[in-house]
């Protein structure tokens, strides 16, 4: 069964800043929605040791002290915005920030335990243990994430500012973006902080750690 744990968290709204020429309606509060999701796990065991060294590097010889066994991520990263136009007089245009939706959480994890191991085997069970490692890993970074990305998103939006146009659709992609390019930087520092975390589990001694649980490879 997927697992997905969905957590809609309706923000206080934020303020936007007033245009000198006063517009109507631009005075409105803006609503930010944020949600996350630490994603379900699919296992497999399908795969040979080279399509999971094909995969991503995963499952060489446990002679070099590596674990068969493969997990892969996607970080899913998405921002919607919609605004409120008004004109006096259809000629100018005053476009403000209505509403904005962030998401920030995984696709489904899968998770690889090479094929020459079956289920019930020790060296199969000490594999998808570590692999879950790697899952829990990147749901705890992405945890501790969540409180920071949602104050930048709440910052963002406040920063947007009212704007009189003679183009409403362009002045609206440009709000976008300009959250967007707020919150870009925090993702891609996130996918970092999720790499080095994980790096911890794979080195050389806690693969031996790993291989002397099962009396044989």
């Amino acid at each position: 069964m997927r697992l997905v744990l969905l957590a809609l968290i309706l923000l206080a709204a934020a303020p936007v800043r007033a245009a000198s020429d006063r517009c109507p309606g631009g005075d409105s509060l803006v609503d930010v929605t944020v949600t996350t999701d630490p994603g379900g796990v699919r296992i497999s065991n399908a795969k040979t040791v080279n399509d999971l060294m094909r995969l991503g590097g995963g499952g060489v010889d446990l002679r070099h002290g590596r674990i068969l066994g493969l997990t892969r991520m996607s970080l899913d990263f998405r921002l919607r915005a919609s605004s409120r136009v008004v004109s006096p007089d259809r000629k100018r245009f005053c476009v403000s920030l209505s509403t904005v939706e962030a998401h920030l959480g995984f696709k489904d994890f899968d998770v690889f335990v090479a094929r020459r191991y079956a289920p019930g085997t020790c060296q199969y069970r000490v594999t998808k243990e570590h692999e879950m490692r790697h899952v829990s890993l990147y749901r705890r970074e992405l945890n501790d994430a969540v409180g920071p990305f949602k104050a930048a998103v709440m910052a963002a939006a406040r920063k947007v500012p009212v704007v009189w146009t003679t183009d409403p659709k362009a002045a609206s992609q440009a709000m976008i973006q300009r959250i967007s390019a707020a919150l870009n930087p925090r993702v891609k520092r996130l996918e970092r902080d999720m790499r080095v975390a994980n790096r911890k589990i794979d080195t050389p001694a806690a693969y031996r750690l790993e291989n002397a649980k099962c009396p044989k490879w």
